[in-house]
């Protein structure tokens, strides 16, 4: 997908001469984006979130970022789960070692920012990438028996797909 995307915006500003380059949203699309923008003298803009971003985006004179922070979006979540006032959660997480910095970041600020709001994580359910279907279906069989009814989901999309559709298939 990430392919077909450059490729088209490689054709768009080599035979099109399009005056600014718009949509990023993974880090590598952005990367390219951000080089493909400074090359050609032309705005690059990407819905990318800056903390996804693994390089120093200083050097690229073309590109911006309008995405949010992990942090804006934890904040925004904490405060809805205070706002509703529930008091405990449960939350589901990647467990991988290819993304294990990543969440150790996003986890500190998530625990971080639910315990400043004086919410409980009662529960902590960590799924692999790699896992099947019948381990996710084991996972929420194990959720089930839990009292806590407000989950917490950070999983990157491909993975909180596979539990969403787990689940509705499951029950």
């Amino acid at each position: 997908m990430a392919i077909c995307k450059i490729n088209a915006a490689l054709n768009l500003v080599e035979n099109t001469k399009v005056g600014t380059v718009l949509g990023a949203q993974t880090s590598l699309e952005a990367k390219f984006m951000a080089e493909l923008g400074d090359k050609n003298k032309i705005p690059a803009i990407s819905f990318s979130s800056p903390s996804s971003f693994p390089f120093s985006t200083s050097r690229f004179t073309f590109f911006v970022q309008i995405g949010n922070d992990q942090t804006s979006q934890i904040k925004g979540i904490a405060a809805l789960i205070e706002l509703c006032k529930w008091r405990k959660v449960i939350l589901i997480h990647q467990e991988d070692d290819l993304v294990h910095l990543y969440n150790d970041d996003a986890m500190l600020n998530i625990t971080a920012f639910l315990e400043e709001k004086n919410i409980h994580i009662s529960y902590t359910s960590a799924i692999a990438a790699s896992c099947e279907d019948d381990e996710i279906i084991e996972q929420l069989h194990e959720l089930k028996t839990l009292q806590t009814t407000v989950f917490v989901v950070h999983l990157p999309r491909s993975l909180a797909s596979r539990l969403l559709y787990t689940k509705r298939d499951w029950e």
